[in-house]
């Protein structure tokens, strides 16, 4: 699946674990497990073409590997630890399990005998015996593992693909341990109704993790006020409902093979816990905090609303949920300005379920009501926290896009919409071919009163001036990993340059490394976690044709220098080789050489890109950015050079 995302898209906001008080995103924590020790301090530069190979000779190590360069594997969490404590309960053997951030459903190992969970089952969980099954059947299978295993067609290469492709075995393993598995899980106390449930989350995993009819007045709150006509219900007569036994015929069939016999009476259905009850439902509300987070990473804007709306609905509140409301609404918004392109759809989305329904509703909404839910949101919060980098700079963006719509007029708000729709408190009674075109927008009296909110409007929003030449720069450099299609990048042959060389270049020009030291730390994988997790899609999956100023970023300079009137530097690049196949390569009978010569000659699109960002290490606040794009892929440019003449352009113009 392609995903184009903004390149002004949320940066990873600050994350804590899991206390009784609330609920947020995770943190690793410890000592870094040793199979991630290979993460140090290199600059890579671009690799040879030759020295790339192609998606079939994919092995299970290299997809392993690449699954660790990813930086989405969490480690002394509370999940983390949460299920290590509960499979070392259950098989009385030291097994470590790790988390890795992914709205993926599934788990793996390594040849270590370690374990790794998807928060996406996480989120999914209704009960600890759900979470013993797939935990215990993981390690049973561990034994049909052989790493020397390749894959073949493996297609596009996403962190999701991958721990798909290497938590894949066959029906008849599957078969041969997962009767076993719930036989010793019975044992142990646990319900065989409730174990069987655990299908139930492999049948609907391209479902959001909750299901809920929409609620009318969930956006007719305080002040705030839509029309009910603009969510009228289009009955479809043969509604086409999520159809997981057709999808997954497999699966269905061990389901119903485990279950013949089975009675569903009360004593049964019981929940039991080997661990702890009230622990168990903070690491399912984390895994549905993170689902939502990583749906807005993936451009998935509308479902990121809809568990959002499940999760209010069902009572859960806080903070940063309110923050991952404001984005979503501003990505539908840039979703609706053609700023962000998403393609293909699950069977799930095309469906007519209860969250495929409620994206309709949104759907439907003209731009100038999109806008108008993103000023409403964040300007909201922008009131709890008037500080905030975060949603001031995204209002400034819903104002920019606001300009793109000439449906959308701030200054008609108080004196047409408001008293317009004011006087019809009847939804129903609201005309929909009313010539207002703002009729159906939310009351936003507040919003065009503010005087700031006026300056706002009115300012240009061209970027900062100030300059910053002869100024210290603390300079941090991560390489980062993507995942491409048609081929995988081996990381083995490319050659590379140690950090202290790029450092005695920089401090010629009054540039110093971040933090340079040989030992790996934990701050390093932390904050190269952070980079990553943020960037890594978004350097060529990128509509922008001029850079924008990301929205937050004050948790990336979380980690205080010691000279705060410093700017703080990060330097990319991404080798973006993405031959664009035309039609005519199947032409004549060399047609099977043909599809790797034609794409060389006639290739579209950038193939090499470099990025480096200036922060403000006191505020957080980006100052500069730098985007820039090469066509020619036989070209061994020295990104290396690239990087430091990029850096002394921002520091030194």
């Amino acid at each position: 699946m392609k995903i184009f995302i903004s390149i002004t898209i949320l940066l990873y906001c600050t994350s804590f674990s899991i206390s009784q008080e609330k609920t947020t995103l995770l943190e690793a924590s410890g000592e870094i497990p040793g199979f991630l020790s290979k993460q140090t301090h290199e600059a890579y530069l671009i690799p040879d073409i030759t020295s790339w190979q192609y998606l079939n000779k994919l092995d299970k190590q290299s997809a392993l590997e690449l699954i660790y360069t990813s930086n989405m594997i969490v480690f002394g969490d509370p999940v983390s630890d949460y299920c290590t404590q509960l499979i070392r309960t259950i098989s009385g053997n030291a097994i470590n399990v790790y988390t890795v951030r992914s709205n993926s459903i599934g788990t793996f190992s390594n040849e270590h005998g370690d374990l790794f969970i998807t928060t996406g089952l996480i989120s999914r969980l209704s009960d600890e015996s759900q979470l013993a099954f797939f935990l215990l059947r993981e390690l049973e299978l561990s034994p049909f593992d052989h790493s020397d295993q390749h894959y073949k067609n493996a297609g596009i290469l996403t962190l999701e693909k991958l721990i798909s492709l290497v938590g894949t075995y066959s029906n008849e393993q599957l078969e041969s341990v997962e009767k076993k598995v719930i036989d010793q899980l019975t044992s142990k106390g646990y319900a065989q109704h409730n174990l069987l449930s655990s299908y139930d989350i492999l049948l609907y995993k391209d479902a959001p993790f909750l299901e809920k009819p929409f609620d009318w007045n969930y956006f007719n709150q305080g002040n705030v006020f839509v029309p009910q006509v603009e969510y009228t219900a289009v009955v479809n007569p043969k509604p086409r409902l999520y159809a997981p036994e057709k999808q997954f015929p497999e699966i269905t069939a061990r389901k119903n093979k485990w279950e013949t016999g089975t009675s569903s009476s009360s004593d049964q259905v019981s929940s039991m816990y080997l661990v702890n009850g009230s622990l168990f439902n903070k690491i399912v509300e984390c895994g549905r905090m993170e689902s939502v987070n990583l749906r807005i990473m993936n451009a998935e804007f509308i479902s990121a609303l809809y568990e959002i709306y499940v999760l209010e609905s069902s009572g859960f509140s806080n903070e940063y949920l309110h923050t991952m409301k404001v984005l979503a609404w501003w990505g539908v918004a840039k979703d609706r300005s053609n700023e962000i392109e998403k393609v293909d759809f699950t069977e799930y989305q095309v469906s007519d379920n209860d969250g495929a329904y409620f994206s309709r509703y949104i759907k439907r909404q003209r731009p100038s009501a999109i806008l108008a839910f993103g000023f409403r949101h964040t300007y909201d919060q922008l009131k709890k926290s008037p500080e905030s980098v975060l949603y001031t700079n995204v209002l400034k963006d819903l104002i920019r896009l606001s300009r793109k719509h000439n449906e959308f007029s701030l200054n008609q708000f108080y004196t047409v919409t408001y008293q317009s729709v004011r006087n019809n408190n009847a939804g129903s009674s609201v005309n929909a071919t009313d010539t207002l075109k703002n009729y159906h927008l939310f009351m936003l009296p507040d919003v065009v009163s503010d005087p700031a909110i006026k300056r706002l409007f009115s300012d240009s929003l061209a970027g900062s001036t100030t300059n910053y030449a002869n100024k210290p720069v603390a300079y941090k450099l991560f390489s980062t990993n993507t995942y491409k299609k048609g081929r995988a990048q081996n990381q083995k042959q490319q050659a590379k340059i140690s950090i202290d060389q790029l450092n005695s270049s920089l401090t010629k020009h009054n540039i110093r490394i971040a933090h340079s030291k040989q030992i790996y730390t934990l701050d390093d994988y932390q904050q190269k976690y952070q980079i990553n997790y943020t960037f890594f899609q978004q350097y060529y999956h990128t509509r922008f044709n001029s850079p924008v100023l990301p929205i937050k970023s004050t948790d990336i300079v979380r980690q205080a220098l010691s000279d705060q009137n410093a700017l703080l530097g990060f330097g990319f690049y991404n080798h973006a080789y993405r031959p664009k196949l035309r039609g005519f390569h199947l032409i004549g009978l060399v047609g099977v050489t043909l599809p790797y010569v034609l794409p060389e000659l006639f290739f579209r699109g950038h193939k090499t890109q470099t990025i480096v960002f200036l922060f403000n290490a006191e505020t957080g606040e980006m100052v500069n950015h730098i985007n820039r794009k090469y066509n020619d892929s036989f070209s061994k440019y020295n990104l290396h050079n690239d990087i430091l003449n990029t850096t002394l352009n921002l520091v030194h113009p």
